[in-house]
């Protein structure tokens, strides 16, 4: 057995830790059975358990509470509280009334006098950070905990908590507990980053991601795990999104036989060895399951597996909440007219969302809904005045002004438009426009920018004289474009009013106040095809895109823009690449192909673009059946 370091605090736990939700009334395990389990468990060299006062109401702690007596100094217990215990609308959450009480009735089931760690089940939004951290502050105080974490909480949740302890001198979060697996490694990407900057400890629950990697869920075979009794949809593999679980499966098991391994070693091994790990949680059910768990590190093999890969993540100081004004700056490398070295941004997933032929309010409910799944990180709108698809009729909403709305009704998410018309609007007022989104925002604007559209489709082009707007040809627009970047930089950046005479533009006095929030300047990206267009984002983009449909087009499209930056001196790998790719109902397998397909072409910066109408819940489907499945990748 390993010993790793429990965060920062010093205490050494095993790698795997024994997780006793199935103790009782859910995994419909005796308390013989569970003392048996916990003998076995402490004599592997287990010394971590973890518990919850929700587990069967109480009876998972009352069990282990008897099975560890005599012998507290030697286990390291953790347990939970915050989701709902009753029909009592306030013995859930995690308010300090709640938590104060809800550990008392931990402490007496358990039959101890403290646990050494306490975890807030799940984020709570009806409680500040504050209320809940002052609570568990005072309860460390006291002796009844000795640390206190979080568990599945969103990365930016995670953040803003580490913030808040220090804002008001209060305790921190230690560790987390999120959920991970080989099939499911979206917190490879949001949360372990971020858990590896502050400094937690991670305790992963779910490693073999509810049975499917424990080698009963097999092709060909009837499935004998416990949870598919009570959870059948879940174990369906006559739904497409089981089936490509299935098939994943399937080949994980030839890469565990080729290694000589079970497939719980080759899962367990998986999320073990993982640098932001400290514990991965064993749930088993009875004492063969446990004996079935042996650690990766101690079986023969007769060849090695390949070692797993994560993103590699960039080591950035996480500035407050209120402070995203520096993260882009941080996150975006410095333009010199060198070459210079950048490590790999990390993937990003984001939501596209047309204001055509739909209502505000479903827009807002898609938005909203996006806001609070750290899977998303960006959300967009495209810019156009007449609608493109659809009733030419129809209604259609200005991009910015309604970019404007969602920017103040929502807290969280990148968001800009996919890309804004560089024909409709002088850049001197788009620059000012821009800085007002990312004021509203707190500075969470991307500046997309393209040439405008093009001749083609006539439903696009037929906007322009219905506005009273001109129409230049596309070299012109293109090279009003690059003169567009160089003006709102300038706007952004400069203290002092300036002139510019260019040869699409001409300014006399100009000047922006206020800045942007983010400084020196929101990203830029720059949207489009044409090597023309390329030159220019070569010269000021921080992100290029493109739509998706032919990946080899886009890949060629890519490497002309190497070509264009390393004329100019510049590191291409200093643009990130972003590609909108169309969402379907119908077949997320496609979707999911196309996902595979661009990041395996180098696109980090993921566009999926969600058809109308959208039903309840679109992007939570979004985010389980696309940007997990496509983790898989």
């Amino acid at each position: 057995m390993q010993y790793r370091t429990l965060g920062r605090t010093g205490v050494q736990v095993s790698s795997l830790a024994l997780g006793a939700m199935n103790f009782g009334s859910i995994g419909r395990t005796t308390q013989d059975e569970a003392t048996a389990i916990v003998d076995a468990a402490l004599e592997s060299g287990i010394n971590l358990i973890d518990t919850a006062d929700v587990y069967g109401d109480g009876e998972s702690e009352e069990m282990v509470g008897k099975a560890i007596a005599g012998r507290r100094d030697d286990i390291v217990l953790a347990t939970k509280a915050g989701l709902p215990m009753g029909d009592e609308r306030n013995h859930r959450g995690s308010s300090r009334r709640w938590l104060v009480t809800a550990l008392d009735d931990s402490l007496r089931r358990l039959g101890v006098d403290h646990v050494d760690l306490y975890q807030v089940h799940r984020w709570d939004p009806s409680a500040g950070d504050e209320e809940t951290l002052s609570a568990l502050t005072d309860l460390q105080r006291a002796g009844k905990i000795r640390y206190f974490g979080s568990s599945t909480f969103p990365a930016h949740r995670i953040v803003q908590a580490q913030w808040a302890a220090r804002e008001h001198h209060l305790g921190r979060y230690v560790t987390e507990q999120p959920s991970y697996s080989i099939l499911q490694r979206g917190i490879e990407t949001h949360v372990l980053p971020v858990t590896e900057e502050y400094g937690l400890g991670v305790l992963v629950w779910s490693p073999l991601a509810s049975g499917w990697l424990s080698g009963a869920v097999r092709a060909g075979r009837s499935i004998t795990t416990s949870r598919s009794t009570f959870m059948p949809q879940r174990f369906d593999t006559g739904l497409p999104e089981n089936r490509a679980r299935l098939d994943a499966v399937e080949r994980l098991a030839e890469l565990a036989d080729q290694a000589g391994l079970t497939m719980i070693q080759l899962a367990l091994g998986f999320v073990t060895a993982h640098p932001a790990v400290t514990s991965a949680l064993i749930g088993p059910r009875t004492l063969e399951h446990l004996q079935s768990r042996p650690t990766y590190s101690t079986r023969s093999t007769r060849s090695s597996p390949p070692a797993p890969t994560w993103p590699r993540t960039r080591k950035t100081t996480l500035h407050p909440p209120c402070s995203t004004r520096h993260c882009a700056a941080a996150d975006r490398p410095r333009r010199n007219g060198n070459p210079m070295t950048t490590t790999a941004p990390p993937l990003r997933f984001g939501i596209m969302t047309a204001p055509m032929q739909v209502d505000y309010r479903d827009l807002l409910g898609v938005w909203r809904e996006a806001d609070t799944i750290p899977a998303i990180e960006h959300a967009w709108l495209f810019d156009h005045l007449l609608p493109i698809a659809g009733d030419p009729d129809g209604p259609i909403y200005e991009g910015w002004t309604l970019l404007a709305a969602l920017a103040a009704q929502t807290r969280r998410l990148r968001l800009g438009l996919l890309v804004t018309s560089n024909r409709f609007r002088p850049p001197a007022l788009l620059a000012k426009i821009a800085t007002t989104v990312d004021v509203v925002s707190d500075g969470r604007l991307d500046l997309g920018l393209g040439v405008g559209s093009r001749p083609h489709p006539p439903e696009a082009r037929r906007e322009y004289p219905a506005h009273g707007l001109p129409f230049q040809d596309t070299a012109r627009a293109v090279e009003s474009l690059a003169e567009a970047c160089t003006v709102i930089r300038r706007l952004w950046t400069e203290e002092q009013p300036f002139d510019f005479h260019g040869t699409h533009h001409r300014l006399t006095g100009a000047f922006g106040n206020p800045k942007p929030v983010q400084r020196p300047h929101p990203p830029i990206l720059i949207g489009g095809r044409s090597s023309a267009t390329l030159r220019v984002a070569a010269e000021h983009a921080d992100l290029w895109n493109m739509p998706g449909g032919d990946i080899d087009d886009a890949v060629r499209r890519s490497a002309l823009l190497d070509r264009h930056c390393a004329e100019i001196g510049r590191d291409p790998a200093s643009i990130t690449r972003s590609i909108v790719l169309p969402v379907s109902h119908d077949r997320p397998g496609a979707t999911r192909e196309a996902v595979a397909e661009a990041v395996d072409a180098g696109f980090r910066h993921i566009v999926l673009g969600l058809p109308s109408p959208y039903p309840d819940g679109v992007v939570r489907w979004l985010t389980d059946e696309i940007i997990g499945a496509s983790a898989l990748v």
